[in-house]
């Protein structure tokens, strides 16, 4: 197996509603229905931050999200922003590498720097406390940034997400594996998958995706199929991330509110939102389990995921 092996396992396949593709750089106020999202990029260093907002600027609870991969652009999680109201504003970015962000000129895809980059977008925001929806590899992501900055996090979101130490996402892995091995006997996934085209990853992406579905059949959405994934950042982030290993049971001891969902047919399993929920023994995390989903639940069940999320995010903070 390559060593690049998170197209596999951690990956977060993900779709939402068809929506217009929007350019990519620059400041563009774009409609979307009533509430207004503006596009831009922003200095995070060694890197331009592509940046997505729906909702005002002005908006009381900043809600920023992380998306999965590592090497996924955000586009795939588009139909979180309808979350956003005229008190609440949804913001995504690419990660470093990813999508319409620029790459860091030297490999710098350590924790840290996309700590960092999470940093820079609260900042850019004018945030002084952001909740952080994360989805699978974007938990990593979230649980290392609240160690650091804990006092900036208003709530946390977990989907799908990875726990913060490495021993329960190791089991998840192989429950991810062992279901894979099951589709492709079933000739539900190719065997062997793609290869990358270049440093395209789609061709993997897509083709291990119904693995990620309740259902396996599951129809590929615009969404997903306008995502792109870079097999160098992901090349680079496992180097500089898994494979040293990672610790971040500091930010158990964070006390404000948590959200959990899983859906029921999550190839990482239950299991792992569960070990996550009893982890955070300073604060009564919820954990939604939601029927015929898979690891992506707001797409195949998008109604009960954001109803779950909306009614976790009208919690005061505390």
């Amino acid at each position: 197996m390559q060593r690049g092996y998170v197209a596999l396992t951690l990956l977060c396949i993900a779709c939402s509603k068809s929506a217009p593709e929007h350019p990519g750089h620059g400041d563009a106020a774009l409609e979307a229905g009533p509430i207004l999202v503006e596009e831009r990029t922003i200095n995070a260093g060694d890197v331009e931050l592509f940046v997505r907002r729906r909702g005002p600027s002005s908006a009381k609870q900043s809600v920023v999200l992380l998306h999965g991969g590592p090497a996924l652009s955000g586009r795939y999680m588009r139909a979180l922003e309808d979350l956003a109201t005229a008190d609440r504003a949804i913001i995504s970015f690419d990660q470093r590498g990813a999508g319409a962000s620029s790459v860091p000129k030297a490999a710098a895809f350590a924790m840290d720097d996309y700590v960092a980059d999470v940093e820079a977008v609260r900042n850019a925001e004018n945030a002084s406390r952001i909740v952080l929806l994360a989805h699978s590899w974007g938990g990593l992501i979230a649980w290392a940034y609240t160690a650091k900055h804990m006092k900036n996090v208003e709530a946390l979101v977990f989907v799908g997400a990875l726990a913060p130490t490495k021993p329960p996402n190791d089991e998840a892995r192989g429950r991810l594996l062992q279901k894979v091995a099951k589709l492709q006997s079933a000739g539900k996934i190719p065997k062997p998958l793609p290869a990358p085209v270049g440093d395209d990853c789609m061709p993997a992406v897509l083709a291990v995706s119904p693995a990620y579905f309740h259902d396996p059949g599951f129809a590929l959405p615009e969404d997903l199929k306008r995502t792109t994934c870079n097999q160098a950042t992901s090349n680079a982030t496992n180097e500089a991330v898994f494979f040293p290993g990672y610790d971040y049971s500091t930010a158990l001891a964070y006390s404000g509110p948590v959200h959990i969902a899983f859906g029921e047919s999550d190839p990482l399993g239950v299991a792992l939102g569960q070990h996550i929920q009893a982890a955070l023994n300073k604060t009564a995390a919820s954990l939604q389990v939601i029927p015929a989903a898979g690891h992506s639940p707001w797409f195949e069940a998008q109604n009960t995921t954001h109803d779950g999320i909306a009614s976790f995010l009208g919690q005061p903070a505390p």
